[in-house]
């Protein structure tokens, strides 16, 4: 991970290896990304895109690529807050003959709470994603979280005992 931060930007590039099954045939799964963060008192914006790499399967080659962009708004007792993110890139299949697969996926989520006091605030969110549609296998429409990101945290994060999402998948 490599971060540049200059008040009140954050540019961060990131690498990671999630697997090495054998360095003779480069059977990896390598994740690359680039995320921008501008944070102020009253409002914040990020932005982010990762590609993945991943040659681990034995049927398929995986290629899917995330991009996101959410905001922040915090007009005195108010947090407003709203996130796009969408799923594209490709599985190519390695059988002869074989079809490949195509990511097109997407989740939005808006939000609005009011504090109360230290601690305690009233909210009420909104979350859609795509989902995979039972008469067509040539994409893959149910939305993923990119491997190893800390994407949960943006879909979820303030629940109470209330409502309790443990998921990668929307």
């Amino acid at each position: 991970k490599l971060t540049a931060a200059f008040a009140p930007h954050q540019i961060e590039a990131f690498w990671w290896r999630e697997e090495d099954e054998s360095r003779t045939t480069y059977n990896v799964n390598d994740v690359y990304g680039l995320e921008y963060k501008f944070k102020q008192k009253v409002f914040d914006l990020d932005a982010y895109f990762a590609y993945q790499n991943d040659l681990t399967p034995a049927t398929y080659d995986d290629h899917p690529w995330y991009a996101g962009i959410g905001a922040g708004f915090r007009p005195g007792n108010f947090d407003f807050e709203g996130r796009f993110s969408y799923v594209g890139g490709k599985r190519e299949n390695k059988a002869a003959g074989g079809t490949d697969v195509d990511y097109q996926s997407w989740a939005a989520k808006l939000a609005a709470r009011y504090r109360i006091g230290p601690g305690m605030f009233v909210g009420v969110e909104g979350v859609y994603s795509t989902g995979n549609d039972a008469d067509d296998n040539t994409k893959i429409k149910q939305f993923k979280l990119a491997n190893g990101s800390e994407m949960n945290s943006s879909f979820g994060n303030w629940r109470s005992v209330f409502f309790y999402r443990g998921s990668g998948v929307l």
